[in-house]
């Protein structure tokens, strides 16, 4: 599960976006990993940092949206989950 849902960054802005997996309604502490894709990374800066990861739009990119996929492995099974995010002008 991904927070927040929010699906744009504009120009110069930041966003955190965590990746949690939930067992019977209960977020774990398992370990998240994320891939980017879709966007060409002159596009955005990244900063990973346990389950989140900080992403800049550094310039507007309105050809795809970014697609950050989150992956986590628990019991022996794969869980992902993607979000889509705009890359917007400042303007």
């Amino acid at each position: 599960v991904f927070e927040p849902v929010e699906a744009q960054i504009a120009q110069f802005e930041s966003k955190t976006v965590t990746a949690y997996l939930y067992r019977n309604g209960i977020a774990t502490g398992d370990s998240v990993s994320f891939t980017l894709s879709g966007v060409p990374s002159k596009y955005y800066t990244a900063v990973y940092s346990d389950n989140s990861i900080e992403i800049t739009c550094n310039a507007p990119y309105a050809k795809n949206k970014l697609t950050v996929t989150a992956r986590a492995e628990a019991g022996g099974e794969e869980y992902t989950d993607t979000i889509s995010l705009s890359l917007l002008s400042a303007y």
